[in-house]
């Protein structure tokens, strides 16, 4: 699967909550410094980065992959029914845990934190993750590939 569609995943988990205002347009400084439009929390996002562990096979490549995505809460207020906490809440009972298909682990939360206040609008960031496989991709154009198993056979007299 490509990051976008992991953020869809992410985003149409979300997008149950109605407690919640999902945007899911791709995020930049314009995006991020519009004035607030709704009253409830607004929800942004976005891939961070991967990073990748050791190869775990003798013959095609694979490996697993631990991505990170970042979910931007952006509200009015910070406590209450409809502030920053309360979408929090909402995001960690709806995605902490969830394991989609395509997941090796389930999501879970690495950080939650303050980023900025401005024009009475607070942003803070909740940081999640989990783990698949990336596997080596062979060319289907090229008519000899190396066989990937040799069979070794042994005769015992």
């Amino acid at each position: 699967m490509k990051y976008e569609d992991y953020e869809k995943i992410i985003i149409n988990r979300l997008q149950q909550c109605p407690e919640l205002d999902i945007i899911t347009c791709e995020i930049d400084s314009s995006v991020l410094n519009r004035q607030q439009q709704s009253s409830k929390p607004t929800i942004y996002v976005m891939y961070q980065g991967s990073s990748y562990d050791d190869p775990e096979s003798l013959g095609m490549i694979s490996q697993m992959e631990t991505m990170t995505f970042e979910i931007i809460i952006s509200a009015m207020k910070q406590r209450g029914k409809k502030g920053v906490y309360a979408a929090f809440e909402t995001i960690t009972k709806k995605l902490l845990g969830y394991r989609e298909k395509g997941m090796r682990t389930p999501v879970i939360f690495q950080k939650f934190g303050y980023v900025s206040e401005t024009d009475a609008v607070y942003r803070y960031v909740l940081q999640c993750s989990f783990t698949g496989y990336i596997v080596e991709c062979r060319d289907i154009n090229v008519t000899e590939q190396p066989a990937l198993i040799t069979q070794i056979t042994n005769k015992i007299n």
